[in-house]
């Protein structure tokens, strides 16, 4: 019974803000526009909380093991994904984390290299 009343209400709060867009000559298209631009600021919200709080995951790196630290304390040592540089995702490599040594970031060696 109460959703029942909040969907009233947010539809009658939905109708006035239609009908005050009306009364400034401001018709459906600037609404659309503005839940673009919400769904934008939404969207890059979401970013930067993925940023300020990885996983450490191949599609959620983190920069560093000791960043990856940082923002998940209970995490144990073991094999997450970094990405030093924080662009394109796809250049993330895997590496062992040693959390216990305060956040070390320890690369695998490459087996194609010969040196």
């Amino acid at each position: 019974m109460q959703q029942a009343s909040r969907k009233t209400r947010r539809q009658a709060e939905d109708q006035q803000a239609d009908e005050a867009l009306a009364d400034y000559g401001m018709d459906a298209a600037y609404s659309e526009g503005m839940e673009d631009v919400f769904g934008s600021l939404n969207n890059l919200k979401q970013d930067i909380e993925r940023m300020k709080f990885p996983m450490g995951t191949q599609d959620n790196p983190a920069r560093t093991c000791n960043d990856l630290h940082l923002s998940q304390p209970d995490f144990p040592d073991g094999e997450y994904w970094i990405d030093p540089n924080q662009g394109c995702i796809g250049d993330a490599i895997n590496v062992f984390c040693n959390f216990t040594a305060g956040g070390e970031t320890c690369i695998f060696p490459d087996k194609k290299s010969s040196g």
